[in-house]
């Protein structure tokens, strides 16, 4: 089955537009908790959700990295959700291993998908070929995969109910994908953006000491360019001839950029951003 899914990740999605397109919603936020507990508690896309899950539409909950000051409140939102007809079948969405292990103490059979922050490799990173390039073929081969191709970890995660992944696609990471693909976890693909990083506070919030979160000035994104120096020195200097995702893309606490793979892919499970 081929599942396309609109992510509900911004207080300015549009849930008045056309989704007809659309057979999976996802809802809640990858790298920000103060964000997630807020979107998930709101009551429009609540009822957004309960009514696309009438049209059999598949529900999907995306949980961040869980800080240590959030935890208690994090742990209370879940034993909520879960209870909520909206979420009875929900897979969750994890990038916090420490929300694996409870998710599944608090419910074994709860499906489980691996987030983007879980799912990594050299070649995700701007330039990062260029990390192995010196390496011998068979050292390559290795760094290109992606770090839960292993035989081990895959049957680790099996434990807890993964059968999913979500991920970033560059060419030299597809071969391990498929391969992780055919030992039977499903891949997610995002169509447009790749993760690059996150930082520890959104951009908002760094612009002047007046700035608080508000959860809305970080909906709005903002392009960064490399500049060809740092510091007048000789520290590093943009080469035009290599690669380089240009713009950036600044998005919350996120740093963001387009997607440079746009070869086919035998993925059914396509992943597409409510805007950036």
């Amino acid at each position: 089955m081929k599942i396309t899914e609109m992510r509900i990740d911004r207080f300015n999605f549009d849930i008045t537009a056309d989704y007809k397109k659309y057979n999976s919603f996802s809802i809640g936020h990858e790298s920000c908790i103060i964000k997630f507990f807020r979107i998930i508690r709101n009551p429009q896309f609540l009822y957004f959700l309960k009514e696309q899950k009438k049209k059999n539409k598949q529900i999907r909950i995306l949980t961040p990295f869980v800080p240590q000051q959030h935890l208690l409140e994090m742990k209370a939102i879940l034993n909520q959700l879960l209870r909520e007809e909206v979420f009875d079948e929900s897979v969750i969405i994890v990038n916090d291993l420490g929300m694996l292990y409870y998710i599944h103490q608090l419910d074994p059979k709860r499906k489980i998908c691996l987030g983007r922050t879980l799912v990594f490799s050299f070649d995700f990173t701007p330039w990062g070929e260029l990390i192995y390039a010196n390496e011998s073929r068979a050292v390559q081969d290795v760094i290109k995969q992606v770090n839960i191709y292993d035989d081990i970890k895959i049957i680790f995660y099996k434990r807890f109910n993964v059968m999913s992944l979500e991920t970033n696609i560059t060419p030299n990471t597809l071969d391990s994908l498929i391969k992780v693909k055919n030992a039977g976890i499903d891949i997610f693909v995002h169509k447009e953006f790749y993760l690059y990083g996150i930082q520890r506070s959104c951009y908002i919030r760094r612009l002047s000491s007046a700035c608080r979160c508000d959860n809305v000035k970080c909906d709005q994104s903002r392009e960064i360019s490399l500049a060809s120096q740092w510091e007048e020195s000789d520290i590093f200097l943009n080469d035009a001839a290599k690669y380089f995702p240009t713009p950036l893309i600044l998005r919350g606490n996120q740093i963001c950029g387009q997607s440079r793979f746009k070869e086919e892919h035998p993925f059914n499970c396509i992943i597409s951003e409510g805007g950036i």
